[in-house]
């Protein structure tokens, strides 16, 4: 009965807030508009379908499988998750695997999850994301993947991009030390540039090298009546945490118990990314409210963009003019990217566990299921030894940069990992000081300290739950 409790008690703390910027992995997809979540973007692939009418191979040493699974996903994703599962069935004919279609926003998500979880009801695989690694692990919905790694002839523990893996390892309670997830996408932000608009008014491509004041450079130089320069997103989590970082700060103390909001170091961060944003090259706060990054992008009506390697199925879709990307610029000469990934683990009721973990082997193998999920575009696999492989580099451009994803992986930022139930008043908090900045012409010291009074608020009241 105890344990039904916790469960329950995480069910209700978990419908209290949004996703907390999973990167996207928030994702840029066809899909509904995200809600202020993710690591990164994590959103569904648009535009490319790969060919799915040969199977693709079984790794090596593997046997024939057989049996049933069902795999637990958000509705956004549902798209390259039945892609990988007609992919594995054609590997695999004996093999039948239900796809279901559980809601997008993370809390719905979650509450679903647990509802199963008190129902005796939970799937055998789930889509997870790394903002909310530790409330599926605490409503013991996961398993522990760490002994299957051990034993594995196909993956182990350092065949993942560490930084990613170590998103999915809960860092304190009963699961500490466990991984609960294994991550299928290394997302990391980078920035979106209209080549066309750069020829137009005489400027050079994004170097390698170039800095925040180049960013807000550029966007000035590329701003029209008809346009702005550039889509930068404040409010998304990576982004201001990312830069908080790389000026030498945080937005919360190591142990996660006191809130950094309102510090020099976020304040700057903030500063630099919003007065561009006063009557300048960046979308305005309140046209923000009417059009997505992408869109405005797509639509010719921003010429940059930060956004995430989930972004580029619905840009090649839509894009009618010459585009690449660019590495974050730096700031303060460090460059740190905004970082997340989505994941798939495998629930404690899994009536099959030795096919689910035969299917995750197939589906993070070279010679298995990779192929077919970086050839939707949408993916950077969280592998080192795939970050050279030419199942996704030598896909047709654009974008035609494909180094800068892998250096964005290599120098991201991963979210603190604040109590999840925190995430959601962190998020508010931010976007009602942007809002009372840009909007009420409030001073960047007191809209920000009035944030991370809200902020510790919620920091206090998760950690004394526990």
């Amino acid at each position: 009965m105890a344990a039904i409790a916790v469960v329950a008690g995480l069910a209700l703390s978990a419908c209290g807030g949004d996703d907390a910027d999973e990167a996207d992995s928030d994702n840029a997809d066809s899909a509904p508009a995200e809600p202020a979540d993710a690591p990164a973007d994590t959103e569904a692939p648009s535009g490319t379908e790969p060919d799915t009418d040969q199977p693709a191979e079984e790794p090596a040493g593997s046997e024939a499988l057989s049996g049933e699974l069902r795999w637990a996903v958000r509705e956004n994703l549902a798209g390259p998750a039945q892609t990988m599962v007609d992919a594995f069935e054609a590997a695999h004919p004996d093999v039948n695997i239900e796809l279901e279609q559980l809601p997008a926003p993370p809390p719905e998500y979650i509450q679903r999850l647990v509802t199963a979880r008190l129902g005796e009801d939970l799937p055998d695989l789930i889509m997870t994301g790394d903002q909310y690694v530790s409330v599926l692990a605490e409503a013991e919905i996961t398993a522990d993947l760490r002994p299957y790694l051990e034993s594995s002839e196909v993956l182990d523990v350092d065949y993942f991009a560490p930084n990613f893996l170590d998103a999915f390892i809960p860092k304190t309670g009963a699961h500490e030390g466990e991984i609960i997830s294994l991550p299928q996408s290394a997302d990391a932000v980078v920035v979106f540039y209209n080549k066309d608009h750069f020829d137009e008014v005489g400027l050079d491509y994004p170097a390698d090298d170039w800095t925040y004041e180049d960013f807000v450079a550029a966007a000035e130089a590329l701003s029209t009546d008809e346009r702005w320069g550039a889509y930068e997103r404040a409010d998304f989590s990576p982004r201001y945490n990312a830069m908080t970082v790389a000026l030498g700060g945080s937005i919360a103390s190591d142990d996660y118990t006191e809130a950094r909001l309102d510090s020099p170091e976020a304040i700057e961060a903030f500063r630099m990314m919003l007065e561009p944003m006063k009557d300048g090259p960046f979308v305005p706060r309140e046209e923000m409210a009417t059009i997505r990054y992408d869109d405005a992008f797509i639509q010719q009506r921003a010429s940059m963009f930060t956004g995430v390697r989930a972004n580029v199925p619905a840009v090649r879709a839509g894009a009618s003019f010459n585009w690449d990307v660019a590495p974050a610029p730096t700031v303060d000469g460090v460059r740190k990217s905004g970082s997340g990934s989505i994941g798939i683990g495998m629930t404690q009721a899994a009536s099959n566990p030795d096919l689910a973990w035969a299917f995750l082997e197939w589906f993070f193998s070279e010679d298995g299921g990779v192929p077919v999920l970086t050839e939707t575009y949408a993916v950077v696999p969280a592998v080192p030894s795939l970050f050279d492989s030419p199942t996704w580099r030598d896909l047709p451009a654009p974008p035609g940069n494909v180094d800068v994803f892998v250096e964005a992986i290599e120098t991201g930022q991963p979210n603190p990992r604040l109590p999840y139930t925190a995430w959601s008043s962190y998020n508010d908090a931010v976007n009602t000081a942007i809002d009372s900045i840009l909007l009420a012409g409030a001073s960047y010291e007191d809209a920000f300290a009035e944030a991370n009074q809200t902020a510790q608020q919620a920091l206090d009241e998760a950690n004394a739950e526990g």
